[in-house]
């Protein structure tokens, strides 16, 4: 990315959460603003501080929280690019099946067609030879 970039960045639970973090700090150090949404199991790999001291701002992994029920429509706008690192198996899934029963699913619906969206599969090579998470 050549200037600075918004950067919406997703996470979903995979051990590789820890590597997404070196992303995270080197998106920082190049000068792009990032706002971490995470999936509850994305916790399960690291905490919600490391990502805060990180970025200077709170992890976002609520959709009904109380004053931000509207967090997936106003970050899709704020953002310039959006990020799922690393991507499950399963939120690949509920991706492709267009599930939004968290806020990183609602963000991905709700996602802007003309706006980028990488997504960065992190899984075993078993999960990702699989037929169904291929197809996904």
């Amino acid at each position: 990315m050549s200037s600075s970039k918004r950067v919406l960045f997703m996470m979903s639970g995979s051990i590789a959460a820890f590597k997404a973090c070196q992303v995270i700090s080197s998106l920082i150090k190049d000068g792009h603003e990032v706002q971490v949404v995470a999936t509850k199991s994305t916790f399960e790999f690291i905490g919600a501080m490391t990502l805060e001291g990180l970025t200077g701002k709170k992890v976002l992994s609520e959709l009904w929280e109380k004053g931000r029920a509207m967090d997936h429509i106003h970050l899709t706008r704020w953002a310039d690019l959006a990020v799922l690192c690393p991507a499950s198996a399963n939120t690949i899934a509920k991706f492709a099946g267009g599930f939004a029963e968290d806020l990183v699913g609602a963000m991905a619906l709700a996602w802007p067609t003309d706006k980028k969206f990488w997504i960065f599969p992190a899984m075993n090579h078993q999960m990702l030879a699989n037929p169904a998470t291929k197809e996904n």
